[in-house]
This record gives structure tokens, sequence and C-alpha cells, in this order.
């Protein structure tokens, strides 16, 4: 058991530099293996006199586990760390010592629903939370975002990007303002058939012109870039005396007449 921990402590070491991510995976990897040894955890969760302690070690490894999926990236590895954590967490939670990272965690999580607009479960996870924890800045920050969101603020959503209350964060911050460009994007189509480039850029929250255009390339092809504007479809062509069918409209009009006054 001493061993596990020491382990569990360089390995939260490793994660919190974030300079050896190879060496805190392998280590990570060994850990995991070691705790399927602890008769305490699920599933067997069978009670000993170390049971708290081992309980302890393995809320440890997986909160390191967590924030070493964020600096990978690796979402779905992020996921099952945190869906572990949650016994511990909830079930857990008044057998151990409180833990620093556990509302860190969860709001970065809440973060992580928003991004993918898994709103059932965004509200599935705040409903396990005590009053206390919704008051956390952690989680007090998701809420705000998700409210902003359901009112249509977007800028409010840029705007907050300034006050991200911890660190793991910034990737799904990152990802929620590319949500937020999209759904901007959806409705620029609706309201305008075409818009300023520069002000489509600042609507879209892009630092410049450019940034618009590579936007657009990527994701927009069909809009279309002529001279300054943008013009998110095609320009329609205005019709001319020439082209409206006059002569042949004349006599359609005639001729409804006529079976009218024939039917009166």
């Amino acid at each position: 058991m001493d061993v596990l921990e020491r382990e569990a402590s360089k390995l939260r070491s490793l994660v919190e530099n974030g300079t050896s991510v190879q060496e805190a995976t392998a280590l990570l990897r060994n850990l995991k293996i070691g705790l399927t040894q602890l008769p305490s955890l699920p599933p067997s969760t069978i009670e000993n006199a170390q049971a708290n302690r081992e309980r302890k070690v393995a809320r440890d490894v997986l909160e390191s586990a967590a924030i070493l999926s964020i600096q990978q990236e690796d979402m779905a590895a992020f996921e099952r760390n945190i869906t572990q954590l949650n016994v511990y967490y909830h079930s857990y939670g008044t057998q151990l010592p409180a833990s620093q990272l556990q509302y860190p965690l969860i709001g970065t999580h809440l973060l992580h629903l928003l991004v993918e607009n898994r709103m059932a479960e965004f509200h599935g996870e705040l409903e396990m939370l005590p009053a206390s924890g919704r008051a956390d800045p952690n989680i007090a920050f998701a809420m705000q975002l998700e409210q902003y969101l359901m009112e249509g603020s977007y800028n409010k959503v840029l705007e907050a990007r300034k006050n991200e209350p911890n660190p793991y964060f910034k990737y799904f911050m990152a990802q929620l303002l590319q949500t937020v460009r999209d759904a901007i994007a959806e409705c620029a189509e609706v309201a305008y058939p075409s818009l300023d480039l520069v002000d489509a850029a600042k609507m879209m929250m892009f630092a410049s012109p450019q940034e618009l255009v590579a936007y657009i390339n990527a994701k927009k092809p069909q809009w279309i870039i002529k001279d300054t504007t943008v013009w998110f479809h095609a320009p329609q062509k205005h019709l001319g005396a020439v082209d409206i069918p006059s002569m042949r409209l004349v006599g359609e009009t005639l001729s409804y007449a006529t079976e009218l006054d024939r039917i009166v």
C-alpha cells in the first residue's frame, strides 16, 4: 500500500508539471494494474481496515488520469475517468478527505457536455451536486455558460474566456467557441443575404478577415466571397422588363376574367 501511495504521488507531480506525458502514461498503466488488487474498490467493495486508504489512493490516481487525458485531448478516456471518479465523489465522499480537484474536474466535465450539446446529461450531473457544490466557482462558471448559450448571448461566451476558473477549461473553451461560431454562422445565413467581410469576422469572433476566409473554405464552401462581401447564398438575379413574360401574363389574366364573367 505504501508503494501505491508513493507512485500515486509521483504520478500527480508528473501530470501537474505536464512535461513527461509518456512517463506519466506508463506509470498510470502500472498503477491501474495495482489498483485491481485492492479488495475495497469496485466492483468488490469489500470493507476492511484499509478501505478508506485504498479508496483515497484510487481516487487520486483517477484524478491524475483525468488530467492526463485532458492534456492528451483524449475525450473518451476523460469520460471513463470521470465516470469512475463519480463513485468516489458521490458514494464515498463523506468517508474520504475532501479533494481539491473534485469540483474543478466536475466543472470541466460539465463544460465538455456543453460542447457536445448533451444537455440532458448536463442537468443530470448538476442534480447530483449539493447546493454548496453548485456555488463552487467551477460549477457556477459552467452553469453561467449554459445560460448564455440558451439566451443566445454569444458575445458573453467569448468574454467568459477571460475568467476561466481553472486551466483544464482551456481546451473545452476553445471547442465551445467553435460551437458558438457554427451557431452564429447558421443564424447569419437566415438573417442576412450578405455581410461585409470585416463585419462578418467580428460577428463570428475572428481576429481577422483572413481567419474568416479560412473558416469559410473549411466549413462553409457554399458561401461566396466577392470583393469585400460575404454572400451566404448566391446573389439573386434581378429581373428586368425583358425577363417578365408580360404578354403571356396579360393573356392568362384576360382568360381568367372571361371565365369568371361567364360563370357569374
